[in-house]
């Protein structure tokens, strides 16, 4: 289908102002007039899926751009080459394949959202996508734990996803051993507000203030929420250890710090705390919560301080 020189421009000029939008309905609007003239423009279909929570809705605007945008790769010699997310077509296209793959993941359709996710990490050489995050929240939804246990030997990026994964994985493998004990502590080490996070023992940072380190830890947080309750065993070991981390780094409220040390007792690990605790010392003696945080798990990690099976 052929457009006049007039309505190119409009289209161009709505796209502009949807991109320099923040207001989610104006967006739509915005969204809506293209498709009005040019009913499977990609930028359009995303932008209007965009505005919109997960859903069956958002899932069929994602799939009907995706058709249009391959076309665009395969014209442009970039479908299959390694410089596809140097060019514009290519990111774009990529973008789009990360919102399809997550939103596939938010219906339940996990193994469609992971062959979207290894599409993406085979053009995603430096790890600029969330190709590998989703990758191994599918594995884990899917419960191929040995899976992931072998995708992150290869993976040699540290992040919360690889740690979460692996800990989970090796946990629901074998149970509470060393390995997944360390695997843990590993696992709060890139990113100690994370499994608070995902409790809800401390709140969600404000919008308006939080860092990006912030928002990414929460939004992570989000996603690995019900990887953590595959089994009430899984959820209670990890409990335990958030607790317990939470009391010896001083991340509670003063307040709520009785109900925590009462739950110490029931979860049986209040002697791993008075253990901890003596081996870490006064905190007045760390400079700062990055250093108590690092101290900590440095004696967690090189002890015993969860029962293991």
């Amino acid at each position: 289908m052929s457009y006049s020189e007039s309505e190119i421009e409009r289209i161009e000029e709505l796209l502009d102002r949807a991109y320099q939008s923040e207001d989610l309905e104006e967006i739509a609007s915005f969204a809506r007039q293209i498709l009005e003239m040019d009913s499977d423009n990609p930028e359009a279909l995303i932008l209007l899926a965009d505005s919109l929570d997960y859903s069956e809705e958002k899932l069929e605007l994602l799939q009907k751009a995706r058709g249009p945008l391959r076309q665009a790769v395969e014209e442009a010699g970039l479908l299959g080459s390694e410089s596809l997310m140097d060019e514009e077509e290519g990111i774009l296209y990529i973008g789009l394949l990360q919102r399809l793959g997550f939103a596939l993941l938010s219906e339940a359709r996990t193994e469609e959202a992971l062959e979207v996710a290894q599409d993406i990490v085979s053009y995603d050489s430096e790890n600029l996508t969330l190709g590998k995050t989703l990758v191994y929240r599918c594995l884990i939804d899917l419960q191929r734990f040995g899976e992931v246990l072998e995708q992150a030997m290869g993976d040699d990026e540290v992040t919360p996803a690889r740690q979460h994964a692996v800990a989970i994985s090796t946990f629901m493998l074998s149970g509470a051993n060393r390995a997944s004990y360390k695997a843990l502590w590993d696992a709060f080490k890139v990113g100690p507000n994370i499994p608070f996070y995902i409790l809800g023992y401390i709140p969600e940072p404000d919008p308006e203030e939080m860092s990006e380190e912030e928002e990414e830890d929460f939004n992570f947080s989000i996603l690995f929420e019900d990887a953590w309750t595959l089994s009430r065993e899984l959820f209670n070991w990890f409990s335990s250890a958030t607790i317990l981390f939470g009391l010896l780094t001083d991340r509670f409220l003063e307040e709520d710090k009785e109900s925590f040390f009462v739950l110490l007792g029931s979860l049986n690990i209040r002697s791993y705390y008075e253990d901890a605790l003596q081996k870490i010392g006064p905190h007045d003696r760390y400079t700062d919560a990055e250093v108590l945080d690092e101290e900590v798990l440095s004696v967690l990690r090189a002890g015993t301080f969860l029962p293991l099976d």
